[in-house]
C-alpha cells in the first residue's frame, strides 16, 4: 500500500512539474511570436493556468515530502505521547479543512459545468475543463492528509504503551 501512495505522490509532483514546463513552453512561444510581430492567442490566461495546476498538482507530493511550511513552534514545546496526541488532533483538523475546501472546489466546477462557462480571452474554453487540474490536485491533497493522520495515529498508537507523561502520578 505504501508504494501505490509514493507512486500515487509521484504522479503529482510529476503533474506539477509537466505543468511548469508547458508554462514556460507557452511564455517562450509568446516570446518567438512577438518576434515575428504577431502573437499567441490567451497565451497570457493559459500559462497562468498551468502554473496553477502545478501549484495544486504539487500539494500532495510536498506533503509527502514534508516540504510544506509548518508552524511548529508549539509542538516542538511537547514530548512523547502529548506530542503525538497534538499531531492527531491537528491532521484531524487538517481534514475536516481541506475536506471542506474540496467540496467547495468540486462545487465551484460542477457550477460551471452546469451554467457552460466559459474563460474570458481571445480563446474561450469551457471553465470546467480549466478547472478541473485544480479539483484533482485538491483531491489529491486530501489523500496526503490522510496517510499522515494515517501515519500520525500509528505513531500515537505506538507511543501511548511507552510514554508515562500521560500516566497519572
Amino acid at each position: 500500500m505504501r508504494k501505490i501512495a509514493d507512486k500515487f505522490y509521484l504522479l503529482c509532483g510529476s503533474m506539477a512539474a509537466l505543468s511548469m514546463v508547458m508554462s514556460v513552453l507557452i511564455i517562450l512561444s509568446q516570446i518567438i511570436a512577438r518576434f515575428f510581430n504577431t502573437n499567441i492567442p490567451s497565451s497570457d490566461d493559459i500559462s497562468g493556468y498551468t502554473v496553477a495546476w502545478a501549484t495544486f498538482f504539487g500539494l500532495s507530493y510536498a506533503m509527502d515530502k514534508g516540504s510544506h511550511i509548518r508552524v511548529d513552534l508549539f509542538v516542538n514545546l511537547l514530548k512523547g505521547s502529548l506530542k503525538n496526541l497534538v499531531q492527531v488532533a491537528v491532521g484531524l483538523l487538517s481534514l475536516v479543512l481541506i475536506s471542506t475546501y474540496f467540496g467547495y472546489v468540486f462545487l465551484l466546477v460542477k457550477e460551471s459545468f452546469d451554467y457552460g462557462d466559459v474563460t474570458q480571452g481571445h480563446l474561450p474554453m469551457p471553465l470546467w475543463i480549466v478547472q478541473s487540474p485544480y479539483v484533482i490536485g485538491v483531491f489529491a491533497f486530501l489523500i496526503s492528509i490522510f496517510d499522515q493522520l494515517c501515519r500520525s495515529i500509528h505513531r500515537a498508537w505506538l507511543s501511548m504503551g511507552n510514554d508515562t507523561n500521560l500516566k497519572a502520578g
